[in-house]
């Protein structure tokens, strides 16, 4: 409800849209997780392929994250202006002893490139979990070989695409002072870290044999309901700190009677992935 409430009022204070619709697609993440793994609960035979819907947002809201540290930048041209400006990045430890990488053009190609393979790899090897579900060679939270393999193609996806993402915050932060990017940040990695680690611990503790099956629930739906719980719970926790992170305050202007949009209008905007695919 909290984060309903949130996605509303940016609809309803709809001045930036440019910058809000990026803002809403993230704060579409806490319900989209929420009733996603509710789904997986009530129906948990269908539970691998309705976390797909959870994987394609989950990649999708990073790039977005990505595409709202730009924006706020200025775009692409304005961004590499200024990047040009700078003097070589030094790498972050453990590799501070490297030689300082420039930042300009390709630098920002390459952190976009970064994202986009994220966004591209998580949802395939999703894809590929319920392939070899069905060939009878993949069980969610089960540690066997085609689990054991998505889990490190995702995993390495992942720190890439966040790797980037450092790098491009520490070239670009005396741009995003007052812009609570850390705060931002954190609400993301958060989300999605939980998920992933989380889920492989459970898988590590049915491997293990203390998570096992109950009444008519089989140990692996056991494993992939659990997960799902502590999702729906979390989400309580993640939405106060979104509430925090994205207020609409920002973007509220003094004695507004109407938004820049109708509410229905400024929807439709936020939801449209055409500038996604451009």
């Amino acid at each position: 409800q909290r984060r309903v409430h949130g996605i509303l009022m940016h609809l309803r204070h709809y001045n930036q849209p440019n910058i809000q619709r990026y803002i809403i697609r993230i704060l579409f993440m806490v319900p989209v997780y929420a009733i996603d793994s509710w789904l997986g609960l009530r129906f948990k035979a269908a539970a691998l392929y309705v976390d797909l819907l959870r994987d394609i947002y989950e990649s999708f809201v990073l790039y977005n994250f990505f595409a709202l540290l730009l924006t706020h930048i200025g775009g692409d041209r304005q961004c590499t202006a200024e990047l040009m400006r700078r003097p070589p990045l030094r790498h972050p430890p453990p590799c501070c002893c490297a030689k300082p990488t420039a930042v300009g053009e390709t630098f920002l190609r390459v952190c976009k490139l970064c994202m986009v393979q994220f966004m591209l790899t998580k949802p395939l090897c999703s894809i590929v979990a319920i392939v070899l579900a069905y060939l009878g060679l993949y069980d969610e939270g089960t540690v066997g070989a085609g689990y054991l393999a998505t889990v490190v193609v995702v995993n390495v996806s992942v720190t890439v695409a966040f790797t980037a993402l450092v790098y491009f915050y520490q070239a670009t932060k005396h741009l995003l002072d007052n812009f609570q990017a850390v705060g931002k940040f954190m609400c993301v990695k958060a989300i999605i870290f939980l998920s992933f680690w989380q889920g492989f611990f459970i898988a590590l503790l049915k491997k293990g044999g203390v998570i096992h099956g109950l009444g008519d629930w089989s140990a692996n739906e056991v494993s992939m309901g659990l997960q799902d719980f502590l999702i729906c719970v979390e989400m309580a926790g993640i939405a106060l700190a979104h509430r925090w992170a994205f207020s609409h305050a920002p973007y509220r202007r003094a004695a507004e009677r109407v938004p820049l949009l109708p509410h229905a209008a400024a929807l439709l905007h936020s939801v449209t992935v055409s500038d996604v695919a451009h």
